[in-house]
């Protein structure tokens, strides 16, 4: 009886075994895997097709490596670039949106009498109901994820990019005025020409009537 995990080349189960070459072998039973260890002979040890099953080759590295690729994506998720002060960002709003919901099944979830089930008395000893306790850590979790964005500077940061969004947008807006307003003869400075910047840039900032007209522009 053959050893499934044996490196033995005339062992020849069909399923390819982790961390093995599992290389189609041209000698061997039919159906025959290579049972060396991945990689073995090569410079990708743990990865890919051993020596003998053309683990040097490059087909073989580019194999090798995008099954490393693919393994830690497995493993650990996909990297994806981001930048910790959108993350905090992020986080404060996915975390106030869950105590939305939250509270929400809260009210729609009701005792016999129309109150909401806040104690849960199916144990020997009364507790918090599931929901309670679950609003409660989510809302400990929003806390300390504002703190951190205060101590990073979250506001302070979209603020100063906000502005800056500003800025240049309202550069660029002049800039096209004043080349639109020497083609068609008018003066940069004529209310007709103010008034379309203004209204471009009212819609360029979403027409956001709580925030200030960008660059004073109104």
């Amino acid at each position: 009886m053959n050893d499934a995990n044996s490196t033995n080349e005339h062992d020849g189960p069909t399923a390819p075994i982790p961390g093995r070459c599992n290389a189609q072998k041209r000698q061997g039973p039919a159906g025959g895997l290579c049972r060396e260890w991945a990689g073995k002979g090569t410079g990708h040890v743990g990865t890919g097709r051993c020596r003998r099953h053309g683990g040097n080759a490059p087909s073989g590295r580019a194999a090798a490596a995008r099954e490393h690729v693919e393994d830690q994506f497995r493993r650990f998720g996909q990297i994806l670039p981001v930048r910790p002060l959108e993350v905090l960002r992020d986080e404060i709003g996915r975390s106030a949106g869950i105590i939305a919901i939250i509270e929400a099944e809260i009210d729609r979830t009701v005792t016999e009498d129309g109150g909401p089930v806040l104690v849960d008395t199916a144990g020997l000893h009364p507790a918090p109901a599931p929901l309670v306790s679950l609003h409660l850590a989510q809302r400990q979790h929003l806390v300390r994820a504002a703190e951190a964005a205060v101590r990073a500077g979250v506001e302070t940061a979209m603020t100063d990019l906000h502005e800056a969004y500003q800025d240049r947008a309202l550069d660029v807006a002049e800039m096209v005025a004043a080349d639109l307003a020497a083609e068609l003869g008018l003066d940069p400075n004529s209310p007709q020409v103010i008034g379309a910047v203004g209204r471009a840039l009212a819609r360029l900032d979403g027409g956001n009537a709580d925030r200030p007209a960008i660059g004073g522009v109104a």
